[in-house]
């Protein structure tokens, strides 16, 4: 999803190539035509970059910046949901009532602002309210498209939430990070990306809060007319802010006030399509219900009635104001809980006597930590993308699966990184000890397996086996939700509206994993190098030639380079032999270490692989060593590195083990390094541990 690189011509080359196939444009056109049946000559244009936007007699879509290098998997599935956008535009929205909105906004900061320079306030007040306008509405005529609708629901998240996914409020500019806030709660239901980090206890996360359940009441508002209504409330409950963040407009504000519009991305009054209150929601969390918003001291607030049809109408009449009494929201809380939890020392299985065996009690564990909004975003997407992937795919045609199938026979040959690559990260380290990487392959096999990691290990596929054929379906079409069948469209002549398609899932892994294994001399204490490597034997008996992964052990060696031993690589899936229990009689652990080093060849690795769903183990055992600033410097390197795989999408789990004593001592350390996802246990426990983190990864 993510792309760091500079665009280049080869890009816009692709994308541009991509826009040209003929079936493309051809199926977005028919979804214009089926989205705007009283309509058969609304043209539409694909531009890369700029933005989308409509007249009513045109639909221009702008595919933005941040996507020009995404799969076109992607790339096409973001086309699609912002041409049933626009579309919308043109069948709920009122251009009209939208320049009459504008007026009476600058009219009422004019009045209350006479000593001030009329021109100047009437310009920013006016972007105000587009700004405002354009993000509410947005949201309104989304949630109408995905009641009339639900199979759009999931291009609709999918392009707001990989935005979210891009986007981070930096604190640069207060006006630009309040409009942001504003626009994405209206779309997604969350706050955007670092609101938390920058505007806890700010005078804007106070307006916010203020402000939050008009929102909810514009995007259910029944018409355009009255959803800008709710607009000009808001804008007129916060005047005092607005008005400060004004006067006291920085270089950056001034900047971003430049490319803000004068007037919405739309120019049609043709309203035909009306919200009516439909329970299907374009957010990621739950709507909250004014009446059920209350403020932070937890004190009810006295609710506005929600819009219902007598409200409408009096908007659509010509009314653009009701009175009601101020309210005060919390900011949404989190939830969902996490995939994986923290190991107790005190459960007993076992394991504690066998290694290699899979513990029958396979509950969750207690004080499961509740996902944050990274989390949930990233885990929506990809169940968003695998429901639509089928279909995309189909629609894209032959060479889009001669592709990925190409793609995916030269993985194992294209996931190992070249010289530039390895430099690149040499780099980082430059000034510090242990700057250089090195990867030693092959040892001697022949060893034959424990049967109890045997036993454990069959155990362990079957039930991999059982969760991918219990996510296999059928194709089911004439459906009334799903993702749009082009080869039903015809029945919208009939007024037969079941035109969709749910696809089947096969049973198919998308998911490679990556396990890093600490190499260093304090492995040897406690058994710990012999918990840990059955535990990986087992593991690799279970998804040996159903999920691709690989395994490598890290040190520091004597002449101070990172190293590693890799214990299988991705396509090594011999089933005659279990590379990781032959290992284990091979090397001794030894050396130092250097975590933060080691995760950032095993992200690069991960991210040159073509599954989607990447996930990185990392067994340690103890605070990063080789560092010149020492283990401070060594625990920030960790921290930073953890955070660029995930912010890559890669799932990073960690698994600190070692004595009781020694992990309370430690578990602080490791919740800085790591953040979450931690697993905490016994060395005897280890097996127990990975194999419940893999069943819980691989179940969503």
């Amino acid at each position: 999803m993510e792309h760091n690189n500079s665009i280049t011509k080869k890009d816009m080359d692709r994308v541009r190539n991509f826009f040209n196939r003929e079936n493309i444009l051809k199926q977005l056109k028919a979804m214009v035509s089926f989205l705007i049946p009283n309509r058969s000559n609304v043209e539409l244009n694909l531009n890369i970059g700029g933005g989308s936007f409509t007249d009513g007699e045109s639909i221009t879509v702008g595919l933005p910046e941040m996507f020009i290098q995404s799969p076109l998997e992607e790339i096409f599935i973001v086309l699609q949901a912002l041409t049933g956008h626009e579309s919308q535009h043109i069948n709920s929205s009122d251009f009209k009532a939208y320049i009459l909105y504008q007026k009476e906004v600058e009219n009422l900061f004019v009045k209350k602002n006479k000593d001030l320079n009329e021109d100047i306030l009437r310009n920013y007040v006016n972007k105000i309210a587009v700004a405002f306008g354009n993000g509410v509405e947005d949201g309104r005529i989304e949630k109408i498209l995905g009641n009339k609708y639900p199979g759009y629901v999931g291009y609709l998240k999918f392009l707001n939430l990989s935005v979210w996914k891009k986007s981070e409020i930096k604190g640069d500019s207060e006006l630009k990070d309040l409009l942001t806030t504003i626009v994405t709660f209206a779309v997604t239901g969350l706050e955007p990306r670092g609101f938390e980090e920058v505007y806890t206890g700010s005078e804007l996360e106070k307006n916010y809060i203020q402000i939050k359940p008009m929102i909810i009441e514009g995007i259910n508002a029944v018409n355009a007319r009255l959803c800008l209504s709710l607009c000009k409330k808001m804008i007129a409950s916060i005047e005092s802010y607005l008005m400060k963040l004004l006067e006291e407009r920085t270089s950056a504000d001034e900047k971003f006030l430049e490319t803000l519009p004068t007037q919405p991305g739309y120019t049609t009054s043709s309203e035909r399509d009306f919200n009516t209150g439909g329970s299907t929601s374009i957010h990621l969390k739950p709507e909250t219900k004014p009446e059920q918003v209350s403020n932070k001291e937890g004190c009810d607030s006295n609710p506005r009635k929600e819009s219902d049809g007598e409200s409408g109408k009096e908007a659509a009449e010509g009314g653009t104001d009701t009175t009601s009494k101020k309210k005060k929201s919390s900011s949404a809380d989190k939830e969902g809980e996490s995939s994986l939890q923290s190991g107790s020392s005190k459960e007993q299985s076992e394991m504690d006597s066998k290694p290699g065996q899979v513990s029958k009690d396979d509950k969750p564990l207690e004080d499961e930590p509740k996902q944050n909004d990274e989390e949930l975003v990233a885990q929506a997407i990809d169940n968003i993308f695998k429901e639509l992937e089928e279909d995309i795919k189909t629609k894209l045609g032959d060479d889009s699966r001669k592709l990925l199938k190409s793609k995916k026979g030269k993985a194992n040959e294209d996931s190992q990184l070249d010289k530039d690559e390895i430099s690149q990260i040499e780099s980082r380290y430059r000034k510090d000890v242990a700057n250089k990487f090195h990867e030693k392959r092959g040892f001697p096999l022949g060893i034959g397996l424990h049967e109890n990691i045997r036993r454990g290990g069959r155990k362990f596929r079957k039930e991999v086996e059982a969760i991918f054929r219990n996510k296999e379906s059928y194709t089911l079409r004439g459906q009334k939700r799903g993702v749009l069948d082009p080869s039903h469209l015809y029945k919208v002549g009939t007024k037969d509206y079941n035109v969709f398609v749910k696809r089947g899932i096969p049973i198919t892994a998308d998911y490679v994993a990556y396990l890093l294994w600490d190499g260093s001399g304090s492995m040897n204490s406690d058994d710990k190098q012999m918990h840990s490597g059955y535990a990986m034997s087992v593991a690799e008996e279970g998804l040996k030639g159903i999920i691709p992964f690989k395994a490598a052990q890290f040190s520091v060696d004597a002449k101070s380079y990172v190293t590693h031993y890799v214990v299988k690589d991705f396509n090594q899936t011999k089933m005659s032999d279990n590379y990781t229990y032959n290992f284990l009689h091979h090397r001794c652990a030894c050396g130092g270490n250097k975590d933060g080093f080691s995760i950032r060849i095993a992200t690069a690795e991960l991210m040159k692989r073509p599954e989607k769903d990447r996930i990185l183990f990392i067994f340690s055992d103890g605070i990063p060593s080789d560092y010149k600033g020492g283990y401070k410097q060594g625990m920030l390197d960790v921290r930073e590195a953890v955070k660029e795989a995930r912010d890559k999408g890669i799932f990073v789990i960690s698994l600190l083990f070692g004595t009781q004593s020694f992990r309370n001592d430690n578990i602080e350390n490791y919740k800085y390094m790591y953040s979450k996802n931690i697993i905490s246990c016994e060395p005897s426990q280890i097996t127990n541990q990975l194999i419940r983190s893999l069943k819980k990864v691989i179940s969503h």
